[in-house]
């Protein structure tokens, strides 16, 4: 018990002073983060957009609301601002180390457990997704917390309704396609370790989850009607899924090899255990199906279109509960060697941690001033064109409601923000002028900007005003 209390009370002080280091850079990185910063601050300081995301002027069928709500809910009770829209995520992000170690114990002992959290801390893109404003912390603590009721359940049908609860929410925050992960897991934890409990939990389980989706779903349906229905309930995968054949790739096993590193030497080990006949066959069966989630979910994810890097990052805790229990095999036999060993790993890990995370280069101090700075010149209902790629940090700051942004290939499907810059005459005709902000005026029509009055200028962006003709 001393040993548990202890384990606990270390990894709370080491997420806390992680997640607040982290938090401490105050400004919403581009892309996800500042995009649902929007989100959040148009349902709970406009108003709008509770059933349905409101994005860059229009609902926008994307992600389901679940951490929107629980955003806006913290935004209204304590005012916008950076720190308000990433609680959910830096508390999420506690909440799934602490169900690390919790199944860590469940499955194995609990110093298994302790160690796993320690190891999942230090994957790559881990606090990059979890100590700003994202989804995945969220996702995974619904995910594992569901995991870990039902197997604590032993055949209570209250546990199962409420492993259904936190189902249910896991499909609220990213669709039900990416939210069947912890019914795949519990599917083949049953079949490989054989502790088959009876199957109607399962389903009693699953319809709770589905209930509370439908819910949501049900609203949703009545209020915008056919793209709604479509968006969530035909394309859970949000055209992700377009050519799987002709997409699928191996990359994503890449990812992972990079984002997991040096934690591969402890894992691969497990060959090591095996052949000696160390193992206990009941661990051999836990692991087997760790391992066989893992895999298959990287092979799922092979056939989306796209392969960002940090889609893996669901089944981190699994990769982290086979790292952990080697390396407590290993400290049963060498425990000072060990110990060192492991100290020595996390800090390798760390290492790595921050290499990946300086794979993406943030740029969002540019939309951050650049925003600050529009919001202070250009009314509010007036036709913006910010001509850069990087925009949702400007779009947040700047308080806008909606920009458009040119780019020389124009739109994919779907992308109502996005036009070629020879659009851009057309779209200032039809809204009566429009506001362009760009570092390069040599991009657009000649004319066009030839007649463009310069209002002003800030950190090498020209503020440009285009009237009417």
């Amino acid at each position: 018990m001393y040993m548990k209390r202890r384990g606990y009370f270390g990894l709370v002080l080491l997420t806390v002073l992680v997640l607040v280091a982290k938090t401490a850079r105050w400004n919403l990185r581009n892309w996800d983060e500042a995009w649902y910063a929007e989100i959040t601050k148009n349902m709970a300081v406009y108003g709008y957009g509770w059933i349905g995301p409101y994005w860059n002027g229009r609902y926008y069928f994307d992600q389901p609301p679940l951490y929107f709500w629980l955003s806006g809910l913290v935004v209204k009770i304590f005012g916008l601002g950076e720190w308000q829209v990433r609680m959910v995520s830096i508390v999420s992000g506690f909440v799934v180390l602490w169900l690390v170690y919790l199944l860590g114990g469940k499955l194995f002992n609990p110093r298994v457990g302790l160690w796993s959290s320690l190891i999942f801390l230090t994957l790559g893109g881990v606090v990059m997704r979890f100590a700003y404003g994202n989804l995945e912390a969220l996702l995974i603590a619904l995910f594992l917390a569901t995991i870990y009721l039902y197997l604590e359940s032993r055949g209570r049908w209250r546990w199962i309704v409420v492993a259904g609860v936190t189902l249910g929410l896991g499909f609220l925050v990213k669709g039900w396609l990416q939210g069947l992960l912890p019914v795949i897991f519990i599917v083949v934890w049953m079949w490989v370790t054989r502790r088959r409990l009876p199957w109607w939990q399962l389903l009693m389980m699953i319809i709770t989850g589905a209930a509370i989706f439908g819910t949501w779903f049900g609203a949703g349906a009545l209020e915008f009607g056919e793209p709604f229905i479509d968006r969530y309930l035909f394309k859970p995968a949000a055209g992700r899924l377009g050519n799987p054949l002709d997409n699928f790739s191996l990359e994503q096993f890449g990812n992972v090899a990079r984002d997991v590193k040096w934690w591969f030497l402890p894992i691969f080990g497990l060959g090591w255990w095996q052949m000696r006949g160390a193992l206990a066959k009941e661990d051999v069966k836990k692991l087997t199906a760790l391992i066989a989630v893992i895999i298959g979910y990287l092979l799922a994810l092979s056939f989306l279109d796209e392969k960002s890097g940090w889609y893996p990052l669901p089944v981190y805790p699994f990769v982290a509960l086979v790292a952990g229990y080697v390396m407590e095999r290993w400290w049963r036999v060498w425990p000072t060697l060990t110990t060192v060993a492991f100290l020595f790993l996390l800090a390798l890990g760390a290492v790595n941690a921050y290499r990946v995370e300086m794979i993406y280069p943030d740029r969002s101090h540019v939309g951050v001033a650049l925003g600050k700075y529009a919001q202070k010149i250009i009314p509010q209902g007036e036709t913006v064109v910010w001509d850069d790629h990087d925009f949702t940090a400007f779009l947040f700051y700047s308080d806008l409601g909606m920009v458009y942004v040119p780019e020389a290939d124009g739109a994919k499907p779907g992308e109502w923000w996005i036009l070629t810059y020879e659009e851009v005459p057309k779209l200032s005709e039809e809204k009566g002028g429009a506001w362009i902000v760009t570092p390069d005026k040599s991009r657009f029509p000649k004319g066009l900007i030839d007649r463009a009055t310069v209002v002003t200028e800030y950190r090498g962006y020209t503020f440009f005003r285009l009237e009417k003709s």
